[in-house]
């Protein structure tokens, strides 16, 4: 699963939830992401993978993502989001 579908996410996480209070057993969720600021504040990835840091920081935020996501579908407004 794509990290940058947050729908997908919490949807793909409340299943997840569900199966295991009904049935009891573990669920893997196979979910693809990336940390933009490396994986501690230690941590500087652009010396141990640029190309790839160099991709992801151009990649746009998941909550940029998910705003124009809403916009486009009608289902918030421009104000709704400065507020």
């Amino acid at each position: 699963m794509n990290a940058d579908s947050l729908d997908d996410v919490v949807q793909a996480f409340e299943y997840a939830a569900e199966y295991r209070q009904e049935y009891k057993n573990d669920v893997v969720i196979d979910l693809i992401g990336y940390r933009r600021f490396g994986h501690n504040e230690l941590d500087q990835p652009m010396f141990t993978q640029p190309l790839m840091y160099k991709q992801i920081s151009s990649h746009p935020r998941s909550l940029d993502i998910y705003e124009k996501q809403l916009l486009d579908e009608g289902i918030m407004t421009k104000e709704d989001f400065d507020e």
